[in-house]
């Protein structure tokens, strides 16, 4: 169904039926002026309930409803949470007000040390309340501004963010609905440790309101090398990913990143930003020509304030190291010449492929020409048919391969079945998924920087131990192994002539 008729049979149903219909986080009234052919405005019994931090938005000529505004956290409120995040959460604060001495000459030392903590917390809190009156009450702007200054250690530190929170306010005049939330984020950017900057940026790639993968995000950083053994906090031992996983739970205790979910023992499985630390993102991305965004139907950054009160000029895409690729109903717009002689790309990420095109096939081939220095490659979730290039396997740094859950038509020849060469990709670290069906398991003895690998297997499981002996001693070095077993191979190209959709079943055996 295209945009129109969908439209349509809604606007019929909410005639025919009484609705509740939810719209949240509306931008501007241009959006809601492309979505409002959909709503009957008379004769009807339907209710839409539309969530706005534009007053404007909310309140257009010519619609009835009520408003309704949240209101702002009170001065009470607002310090409470502070405190909670900022100071009550550090361990080198002491809660004086429970200390009893019933002997004050034995205990000298210790009240001495209250009485400074006592000194520190009064001071901090003195601190905090000035910052507070910039936060107007805004929840977020109050965790933010919290964690930014959970990990400052002096009061001068303190000091030195209080000074710089006047310099953050002045760069976002001109924009005082954000008043309460500009400035601190971009002060929590700020203050930012150096090491965190990078992984904060990377997030700039996903979509709004999206949840990430933990497992995947890391490798990706990895796999970037925006990851160090050198980096601070880090344990002797510990491997890059451990050191990853590390700088994203510095982020979440900054307040940057919100936990998803997590699995039964308290891992944290999956990420979230909020989206307005999202646009802080690719605003930082764009100053500093980290991440590109492009859309098959763009974005209209005109209709965000936040993106659209951008000051430095984004770079020329020649100089962009980062690519991702949101394709909608029209990935033909994204087949333009000026891709194809960027070598300067360092990650290629597709999302949301979901029709089929005529040229979609030639879509990977017209972008990975001249990619040399290419170290990530991620095309996940396709729902047409992918044929990667054979310029892939020039592609020499390459260290994160996923094409999970894309219908691959074949992988290019030299990675065909007798003709595998992946000696070529000594530097890959992750590689998901590989088929049996077009790949022999023992030709990626070679990859010794293997670490997760991903199979899906187009035979019986009673095959799985010989084809695993194969592969040799380099699954000694993988960390990661997952096997899928398709029951269903045999029977797919049967099903397919007769237009039966059939989802396998698969069984995942992990090591």
């Amino acid at each position: 169904m295209t945009y129109d008729e969908i439209a349509k049979k809604l606007f019929r149903v909410m005639e025919e039926t009484r609705c509740l219909v939810i719209l949240d986080d509306i931008w501007s009234l241009e959006t809601w002026n492309l979505l409002k052919v959909a709503f009957p405005n008379e004769k009807t019994e339907s209710t839409i309930l539309l969530t706005t931090r534009y007053q404007a938005v909310a309140l257009p000529p010519n619609r009835n409803c009520f408003l309704y505004k949240l209101q702002p956290l009170n001065e009470n409120a607002s310090l409470e949470l502070f405190e909670k995040i900022a100071i009550f959460g550090r361990a080198d604060i002491a809660i004086v007000g429970i200390l009893q001495f019933s002997n004050i000459a034995e205990h000298a030392a210790i009240l001495s040390i209250a009485i400074l903590d006592l000194r520190i917390y009064t001071k901090m809190r003195e601190l905090g309340i000035k910052m507070l009156r910039h936060c107007v009450g805004l929840p977020l702007a109050v965790i933010v501004l919290a964690g930014v200054l959970s990990r400052k250690n002096t009061i001068k530190e303190w000091e030195t963010v209080h000074e710089n929170v006047h310099e953050c306010i002045r760069r976002g005049i001109g924009h005082e609905e954000y008043e309460g939330a500009s400035w601190v984020l971009a002060l929590s950017y700020d203050h930012l440790p150096y090491h965190l900057k990078p992984c904060l940026l990377y997030l700039g790639h996903y979509s709004e309101d999206l949840e990430i993968s933990v497992s995947t995000l890391t490798k990706l950083w990895v796999a970037e090398g925006l990851i160090s053994l050198r980096q601070p906090r880090h344990v002797s031992g510990e491997t890059t990913e451990e050191i990853a996983r590390n700088c994203l739970s510095e982020l979440v205790e900054m307040c940057v990143v919100q936990v998803g979910t997590t699995g039964s023992t308290g891992t944290m499985k999956t990420c979230q930003i909020h989206d307005l630390i999202r646009n802080l993102c690719l605003l930082k991305a764009k100053e500093e020509s980290f991440v590109h965004n492009c859309y098959s139907l763009q974005e209209n950054e005109a209709t965000n304030p936040f993106t659209s009160s951008m000051v430095a000029k984004a770079a020329p895409l020649g100089k962009v190291r980062r690519l991702s690729i949101y394709l909608d109903e029209n990935p033909d717009m994204l087949l333009s010449s000026r891709y194809e002689t960027n070598g300067h790309v360092r990650s290629l990420l597709y999302f949301g492929l979901t029709e089929r095109r005529q040229k979609s096939e030639k879509l990977l081939l017209s972008l990975l020409m001249n990619f040399k220095v290419l170290r990530v490659l991620k095309v996940e979730d396709m729902k047409v048919e992918v044929e990667l290039p054979s310029e892939i396997g020039n592609i020499i740094h390459l260290r994160f391969l996923s094409v999970r859950g894309s219908k691959m038509k074949r992988f290019p020849s030299f990675l065909a079945r007798g003709n595998l060469k992946l000696s070529t990709l000594g530097h890959l670290q992750t590689l998901d998924v590989l088929s049996t069906e077009y790949c022999d398991l023992k030709d990626v003895a070679g990859l010794t920087n293997l670490r997760k690998l991903n199979i899906k297997l187009a035979s019986s499981v009673e095959n799985l131990e010989e084809i695993l002996k194969s592969a040799g001693s380099m699954l000694n070095r993988v960390r990661s192994l997952f096997v899928y077993i398709d029951y269903n191979s045999a029977r797919k190209s049967s099903y397919e002539e007769q237009g039966i959709d059939d989802t396998s079943r698969w069984a995942k055996i992990s090591y």
